[in-house]
C-alpha cells in the first residue's frame, strides 16, 4: 500500500521547505501545513477545547474546527496513511513546560492513528547544523538556553550544507545516520536504533529535559528526518558498506 502523508509543521517556511524536498527526494505522496505556532500553543489549545484526558482528544476533528479556510478543511477529512507532526523544543518560551511537551509526545504516538510527534532540538536548523560529514563534532555538540536567539545564525554560518534545495539521498542519508549515532551514544546503546523509534523519542526528550533543568543547556539533535527512516531502516545501510 502507498503511502499519504499528513505532515502538521510548526513554521510556515522552513519545515515545509525540508519536509518538501525530504518527500519529494524519496518519491511520498503528502500534505504538508503551516500549523504558524509552537508546540505550546497547540498544547494549550487543544486542551481547551477537550480537557485534560487524552481518551477525548481528536486532532484531525480539532484542526478541521479550528480552520476557517473551507477548501482547507477539507484536508483534514481525507484519509492518511501516517501523520507527523514537526516541532521545536523551544525551551526559551515562556508557556515552556515538562508536562505539557511530555503529554504530547504521549499522544501523539502512533503515525498511523493519532500522529507521531518529532521534536527537532532546539529547532529545525538542527538539520543544517553539522560542520562536516567526516569527523565527530556533532556527536557531541549542545547548545545553552542563553544562546538560543543565536542559534539560527550560528547554524547557518557552521553548517556544511546550509542549502536545503541541494539535499538529496547522500546528505540526507548522512544527516539521519549522524543523529542516530549521537542517539546510540547519549542512551549508550551497543546498536544504531532502528524501526519504531517512539519509546527512544521518549526517553530522549526525558533526557533533554533533565539536562535542560540542571545545565540549562541540551543537545543538539534533529528527529524530524526519522519520519522517513522508521519505515525504511536500510535506507542507509550503504553508508556503512563504504
Amino acid at each position: 500500500m502507498s503511502k499519504k502523508i499528513l505532515a502538521i509543521v510548526e513554521g510556515e517556511k522552513k519545515e515545509p521547505q525540508l519536509l518538501n524536498r525530504l518527500f519529494d527526494t524519496y518519491k511520498e505522496r503528502r500534505q504538508i501545513v503551516s500549523y504558524g505556532a509552537n508546540l505550546y500553543d497547540l498544547y494549550e489549545r487543544i486542551r481547551s477545547y477537550y480537557g485534560d484526558d487524552l481518551e477525548d482528544w481528536d486532532f484531525l476533528l480539532f484542526l478541521r474546527e479550528q480552520e476557517a479556510d473551507e477548501e482547507k478543511k477539507k484536508i483534514f477529512d481525507d484519509r492518511y496513511t501516517d501523520i507527523f507532526l514537526v516541532f521545536d523544543f523551544d525551551p526559551q518560551d515562556n508557556r515552556f513546560s515538562p508536562t505539557a511537551i511530555q503529554t504530547m509526545m504521549i499522544y501523539f504516538n502512533d503515525s498511523t492513528s493519532n500522529g507521531r510527534l518529532y521534536i527537532n532540538y532546539p529547532m529545525v536548523e538542527s538539520c543544517i547544523h553539522i560542520t562536516s560529514f567526516e569527523d565527530d563534532s556533532y556527536l557531541f555538540s549542545y547548545v545553552r538556553l542563553a544562546e538560543l536567539g543565536q542559534y539560527k545564525t550560528r547554524a547557518n554560518e557552521e553548517s556544511c550544507c546550509p542549502d536545503i534545495t541541494q539535499y538529496d539521498q547522500k546528505i540526507f542519508s548522512n544527516i539521519i545516520r549522524l543523529n542516530l549515532v549521537k542517539i546510540q551514544r547519549l542512551l549508550k546503546r551497543n546498536e544504531r536504533p532502528s524501526g519504531d523509534l517512539y519509546d527512544i523519542l521518549k526517553t530522549i526528550l526525558t533526557l533533554q529535559i533533565d539536562l535542560l533543568k540542571r545545565k540549562a543547556a541540551f543537545y543538539i539533535l534533529n528527529t524530524c528526518l526519522f519520519c522517513i527512516y522508521e519505515y525504511n531502516p536500510r535506507m542507509i545501510d550503504w553508508l556503512e558498506r563504504k
